[in-house]
């Protein structure tokens, strides 16, 4: 199960940024959050390669990351925003 999250979290981070720090900032921010909440147990992603694979991605990716309110809204980020 951590594995399937896992690998599904890498997509959505990878999915989850502009070239912009700032607004990697927040969408690596909310997904780290999010993923707290969901799965408590689970260890804390590091943070720095999610803001490296972020600095790749779309801007619209980013919105739709940053502004998730929940793990399923995230994953819908991953899907094509």
């Amino acid at each position: 199960m951590f594995i399937r999250l896992a690998i599904a979290l890498s997509l959505v981070t990878t999915a989850a940024c502009s070239k912009d720090g700032g607004a990697c900032d927040k969408a690596v921010d909310n997904t780290i959050r999010i993923t707290k909440e969901s799965f408590p147990d689970m260890p804390a992603p590091d943070r720095k390669d999610m803001l490296a694979k972020c600095e790749k991605q779309p801007a619209k990716a980013q919105q739709c990351a940053a502004s998730a309110k929940d793990l399923e809204a995230l994953m819908a980020c991953g899907a094509g925003g």
